[in-house]
């Protein structure tokens, strides 16, 4: 692996780690995040315990109820996936490491507020029609069309920044060798 190739791949092997160490933190901040949004769309008091990743929805109402964020349905999952994806690319040194980072973060910019605009839909859907008939539907249904749709733009955005053509010329790195000559850099311009 080159030497410029180190500094991205600790940086995206860091932030991968950090995720799976502080997921327990990064859940409670979604929580806090998420139950704001629930209070706004929905209209009515909503509280968040961070440590239980639990949310309080209308609670001094006979019609309150909670919400627990599970792993399942946090980001992280997706997020992690992301970021491993990216440190085997920046590990290969085909694609330039500036275009993985670009890549990373408008992907998981997307599964965060997608994820976050699903939880958002669901609390609204409870509160407007109860947890029975309101979360059963909008947690199953809506729910998982938004996640699948996260994902997927997500790895689109993903996939387009990573190959995308910039004023007509292919940005996209060359590997070494295909057409038989020996280019000395990794694609970005720089021996």
């Amino acid at each position: 692996m080159r030497t410029r190739r180190s500094l991205p791949a600790l940086v995206i092997g860091g932030l991968a780690v950090a995720l799976i160490a502080f997921a327990w933190s990064y859940q409670a901040v979604e929580t806090a995040a998420a139950g704001w949004l629930i209070g706004v769309v929905s209209r009515v008091p909503v509280a968040t315990i961070g440590a239980g990743h639990l949310i309080v929805v209308n609670g001094d109402s006979p019609e309150g109820f909670g919400l627990t964020l599970t792993n399942e349905c946090s980001s992280l999952p997706i997020l992690i996936a992301f970021a491993l994806v990216s440190l085997g690319l920046v590990l290969t040194g085909r694609v330039p490491a500036g275009r993985i980072g670009r890549s990373l973060a408008a992907a998981m910019g997307i599964a965060v507020a997608i994820n976050l605009l699903r939880l958002a839909i669901v609390g609204w859907f409870t509160v407007r029609w109860g947890t029975s008939r309101g979360f059963s539907w909008s947690h199953v249904y809506v729910g998982s069309v938004l996640t699948v749709l996260g994902i997927g733009v997500g790895t689109v955005t993903y996939g387009w920044i990573l190959v995308r053509r910039v004023d007509g010329i292919d940005r996209v790195a060359r590997v070494d060798g295909v057409d038989g000559v020996d280019r000395g850099d990794d694609g970005d311009g720089r021996p």
